[in-house]
Parts: structure tokens; sequence; C-alpha cells
């Protein structure tokens, strides 16, 4: 949906007001926040499916271990990332779990990461600190890497724009989707499960 108005916002080309690229940014930013929250409500549903004995496809003795894992740690606030959610759902269930530096993970953990930089963006200067990136500028590498790396850039963006004004494009919001996507398609396939997101007709 965010990609779609993305893409018809894109498609005025030089016609595009000033309006239009500050909805451009609205709907991109919006669609990366979305698509990161999908990858968080899908694992809690997935818990929280095994906790009320919904979750069909798991063997009953994984299907206990994954509530009693629910139940008594992961329910409580703070005690894992969205991502190690995935990894511990899959540990219950003996399945495959991922590799970190690999895709379809790290795809999801740069959706998260730029999530986290549009939603708690605090301003900062990015300065060298003798020979080692200061934090600042050690988040500023990574964002500019996703341009080029994972979207392109915008084709409304000026030449003076920097980030994140220039990702915000269309290319940034069907990545965000897609990479959501594709990680939880992925988890259900090494736990044996159809993803309950996706409906077969008939």
């Amino acid at each position: 949906m965010y990609a779609g108005m993305a893409q018809s916002i894109e498609a005025k080309e030089s016609d595009a007001t000033a309006d239009d690229r500050q909805a451009l940014r609205i709907h991109v930013a919006s669609g990366v926040i979305a698509a990161a929250a999908f990858l968080e409500a899908t694992i809690n549903e997935f818990f929280a499916a095994a906790y009320h004995n919904n979750l069909a496809g798991v063997a009953r003795p994984l299907r206990v271990r994954v509530s009693t894992f629910w139940r008594d740690w992961l329910s409580r606030p703070g005690r894992a990332s969205t991502l190690e959610k995935y990894q511990l759902a899959l540990w219950c269930t003996e399945s495959e779990q991922f590799r970190s530096g690999a895709d379809p993970y790290q795809s999801a953990d740069d959706l998260i990461f730029l999530r986290n930089y549009l939603v708690h963006f605090e301003p900062a200067f990015a300065l060298l600190s003798g020979p080692t990136l200061s934090p600042a500028s050690k988040s500023r590498r990574r964002l500019q890497n996703l341009e080029g790396q994972r979207f392109k850039r915008s084709p409304l963006a000026t030449s003076a724009a920097v980030f994140p004004d220039e990702a915000m494009g269309y290319d940034c919001a069907r990545w965000a989707a897609d990479t959501a996507l594709n990680f939880t398609d992925e988890f259900y396939k090494r736990v044996g499960v159809n993803p309950p997101y996706r409906f077969e007709s008939g």
C-alpha cells in the first residue's frame, strides 16, 4: 500500500510539488515502520498461538516447549529483541536457525535498524575520534550503505538531499515490505507451518 502510493508520486517526476515530496517521505517512512511492526507482530503471534494451543503443524512436545518458553521468559518486556525471538522459536522447534550475517536475517536486521533510526532519531554530529569512527559516524555509515546495497535513491531526491531524505522513495518502501515478508516466509518454512497471514483460495 505505502509502496504503491510512493510509486504514484514518483511517477510525477518533474511535476512533483513540495507537498508531493513531503507526502512521499511520509508514505515511505510509514512503509518502513509498518514492515518492522509486521516482523514483531508475527513472532509474537507465533508464540501466542503456541501458548493457546493453536499452533497446528508442530509436534505437541515442541509446541509445549515453545509455550513454556513464552510463558516463563519471553512474555516479559525487554527479554529479547525481535530477531532473537525468531531464533529462539527456531531453537524451541528444533528447526535450523538463521545465519546472522546472511540474508534474509541481515536484511531484516537492516530494516529494524532503519525503522529505529526513523522513529528514535536523535540529532548528532558525525565526528571522527582519532582512528575510530564515533557512534554517530558508524550509524551514518550503515545508513548510507543501505542506499545502493538494499534500495535505490529516490528519483525525486535533490542533489543536496542527505539521508534519509535521499532514500525516501518507492524502492525503499518496496524493499521494506519484501524484506519483512521474505523473512517471515522463510521462518515458517523452517518451522514447517503454513504462515497464518497467507490464505489459500477455494
